[in-house]
């Protein structure tokens, strides 16, 4: 008989494929092999700061800020702490002192120390007074004015000894904005400096 003439039927078995893995290992998500035969990298802490912070946009090293290791001088302290400063000289009371930075104006009977306002407030050349003005009441202005109106016709003593400048050679902390005899300091002539700053004010600085 020849091979054309029967009829056979040939079913092919139905022969399943694992469904491929999404990590091309032949293995299901569901295969129980997975989780011990794929070891994931351990998550590493980042620590420090980003790589970018230290450069600046164009590529430049960013300089570090870092305290400064000297007092810095009156002059060139920002607007607000100059204003700080004087209005801690006039009041000589902290919680007066916030409450006006919050936005209370100062009145006359907020004077009460009115006579222990140093004699720092009428230095021209490193105060400016009239940048206070928008903290004061026109009667706690006027005190104010008749105040130091009065004191720049005192004498402007020494920190270290109490006596008057005009007495020998002194020079001014750049800080503080006192004055020093030389020879209170230990010093036979002025210092070779810009701005030459107590020791009083380092120590501050120090401590702070």
């Amino acid at each position: 008989m020849q091979a054309d003439e029967l009829d056979l039927e040939y079913d092919e078995p139905d022969i399943e494929t694992p469904e491929a893995s999404p990590l091309g290992l032949g293995l299901s998500p569901s295969s129980s092999a997975l989780p011990s035969s794929v070891k994931m990298p351990p998550k590493v802490r980042k620590r420090g700061r980003p790589k970018g912070l230290d450069v600046t946009v164009i590529g430049l090293p960013r300089k570090k800020t870092t305290k400064s290791k000297k007092p810095v001088a009156f002059i060139k302290k920002r607007a607000s702490e100059k204003e700080k400063v004087m209005l801690k000289w006039i009041l000589h009371d902290d919680s007066i002192l916030d409450e006006v930075l919050s936005g209370r104006l100062v009145f006359e009977e907020d004077l009460k120390q009115r006579e222990q306002i140093p004699h720092q407030i009428t230095d021209k050349e490193n105060v400016t007074v009239s940048r206070l003005k928008r903290y004061f009441a026109s009667s706690g202005w006027q005190c104010l004015m008749e105040v130091l109106e009065r004191i720049e016709k005192m004498q402007w003593d020494c920190a270290a000894c109490s006596c008057d400048t005009d007495s020998g050679e002194s020079v001014q902390c750049g800080a503080c904005l006192d004055w020093y005899h030389l020879p209170c300091l230990g010093l036979s002539k002025a210092p070779k400096v810009k701005v030459w700053i107590c020791r009083k004010c380092h120590l501050l600085h120090k401590n702070c």
